[in-house]
């Protein structure tokens, strides 16, 4: 395999860029075992198989395995009064009502990276982030329970829901982002309640 093929195999595989000085180093045996900047391939046994890659510099990392996530409604009871919808009047993601003061459960463990109120329209906002592609908001709420920098587990109290913001009425406004990009969270919740 030529060098740019392998490159944009990484490029495509695992966000990796390969520079023109790092592929002259590049060694690949004969069988299935993972590519080496060195050649070295202790390192990848090491990890569970799972193999070396370049840095954007050409430096050799080991690229961890990404624990797969599992959300969940991030309250136990409501009523969905506005969906996930992309375009003109965009709404990132799901608006779940109930009662002032219900409360609000983080949809899968992770570590709350922000509390506050520094997102225009977003009221009191907490943002949690499940491991480096996935993370998910929670606004509006009346209270927010949870510290900067906690890990919280899967159905753990992080909040109560409210109307702070620009919100209608008392409800959660739910969003979960791939890469930082919004996502249908509908598309990754369990189906009702």
């Amino acid at each position: 395999m030529n060098c740019k093929a392998f490159s944009t195999i990484l490029l495509l595989t695992f966000g990796v860029l390969v520079t023109t000085s790092a592929c002259s180093s590049l060694h690949h045996s004969t069988d299935s075992s993972p590519i080496s900047a060195t050649g070295d391939d202790e390192e990848a046994d090491s990890v569970g198989g799972i193999g070396p890659t370049l840095s954007l510099r050409g430096e050799r990392e080991v690229i961890r395995p990404i624990e797969p996530v599992n959300f969940d409604w991030p309250l136990d009871e409501a009523r969905m009064t506005r969906g996930f919808l992309l375009g003109g009047k965009a709404h990132w993601g799901v608006d779940l009502a109930n009662k002032k003061g219900t409360n609000i459960l983080s949809a899968e463990k992770g570590v709350v990276v922000y509390t506050g109120r520094g997102f225009h329209g977003y009221g009191n906002l907490i943002v949690v982030e499940h491991n480096d592609d996935w993370a998910t908001l929670y606004s509006h709420l009346s209270k927010i329970t949870a510290k900067e920098g906690q890990t919280v587990a899967r159905g753990e109290k992080i909040g109560e829901m409210g109307r702070t913001g620009h919100a209608t009425g008392v409800h959660l406004h739910f969003e979960i982002r791939h890469n930082r990009q919004p996502v249908n969270p509908l598309a990754y919740l369990p189906e009702g309640f």
